[in-house]
């Protein structure tokens, strides 16, 4: 099992210029970014807001890829929004759930 840290610190080599909504993980992530500028971590407030705020982006920046680590808590406080993003697809939008 990873945990939350070891994925982000896996996934940053990787980033290249996405925007990236670090969700819960916000804490490890701010300390793992080397693009802060490119980084909206919410925090705990926005709980079950992640994946809509982070899916509207996408749409709003078609041109970049936009990167959201969500967890099951977040998801289950915000179920709805799952099926505008299976409707809509956005192919730059990438939702990752960590546990």
């Amino acid at each position: 099992m990873m945990r939350t840290a070891e994925v982000l610190q896996a996934f940053q080599p990787h980033r290249g210029d996405a925007i990236v909504v670090p969700g819960r993980g916000g804490r490890y992530w701010i300390k793992i970014s080397t693009q802060p500028d490119l980084d909206l971590p919410l925090g705990d407030p926005a709980m079950g807001g992640h994946a809509a705020f982070a899916f509207g982006l996408a749409l709003a920046q078609p041109g970049r890829k936009v990167v959201l680590f969500d967890s099951e808590g977040d998801v289950q406080m915000g179920l709805g929004i799952l099926l505008s993003i299976a409707e809509q697809r956005p192919a730059n939008f990438y939702h990752f759930m960590l546990d």
